[in-house]
């Protein structure tokens, strides 16, 4: 909620959003889903595409599922996007994949 509220607060007062990601995606599982992982993530990338202010990206690290669309990832042409040479992007790490099919 608090990277939301920022990136709100930003777009209100014309501060162009820098995006440094490192994350290897939103929790998946039913016990994440009934913390609201779905709703919090929803409003983190409604925020984005609502943010009429310059984004950038730069991505270090992991780069999977929803979390590429709540970190203003490509999908929202962002006015510049830079990757390193370690960056990742997939739709969902191997290991997150692995959990998710043992837990079914």
């Amino acid at each position: 909620r608090k990277a939301t509220e920022f990136i709100i607060r930003c777009s209100l007062e014309r501060m162009p959003l820098l995006f440094v990601q490192n994350s290897p995606g939103y929790m998946v599982g039913s016990e994440a889903e009934h913390r609201g992982i779905g709703k919090y993530g929803a409003d983190m990338v409604r925020a984005v595409s609502n943010a009429q202010v310059p984004r950038f990206q730069l991505v270090v690290g992991p780069d999977n599922g929803a979390a590429n669309y709540g970190m203003c990832g490509r999908a929202y042409r962002p006015h510049f996007l830079f990757s390193t040479m370690r960056a990742r992007t997939s739709v969902m790490s191997g290991r997150s994949a692995a959990e998710v099919l043992l837990s079914l």
